[in-house]
């Protein structure tokens, strides 16, 4: 009898971690333009109440030989789903020194709906650039 009940404990323990992980949620949007590939992932951790974000914000320059690679601070606006996000840093050195920045962020923002991202990018003294993000499916 206790082998049964110690079973039965083993089973349900195994049912209720698998039921678990359906609670975790990854959510990959991505865009780009002549001068950017900007990749956005969102993993969602289901609550009782509330959806929590764990993002992660990478921005990729696909050319080289400007003055951004010498900018030391950056402004973002991550638009998704209405909600909107703003970041603004300074570095001690120049962000692109390897052509790559990742962001990480914990916003609270439902990357899943299927209205337009975009994510509006200032580097330096560089032009404002808008580049629309779309669900990698």
């Amino acid at each position: 009898m206790k082998r049964l009940g110690l079973a039965l404990i083993f089973v349900v323990s195994i049912l209720s971690s698998c039921s678990n992980q359906d609670k975790t949620e990854k959510v990959i949007l991505t865009g780009e333009n002549d001068n950017w590939n900007v990749k956005y992932t969102a993993l969602y951790i289901h609550g009782e109440k509330t959806l929590t974000g764990k993002d992660i914000l990478q921005i990729e320059y696909k050319k080289s030989g400007m003055d951004l690679f010498n900018a030391h601070t950056y402004q973002l606006t991550l638009n998704i789903a209405g909600n909107t996000t703003q970041l603004k840093d300074t570095m001690s050195q120049p962000i692109f020194d390897t052509k790559k920045i990742e962001i990480r962020t914990n916003s609270i923002r439902d990357a899943r709906s299927n209205e337009t991202a975009k994510i509006s990018l200032v580097l330096g003294d560089n032009k404002e650039e808008t580049i629309i993000l779309k669900s990698k499916k």
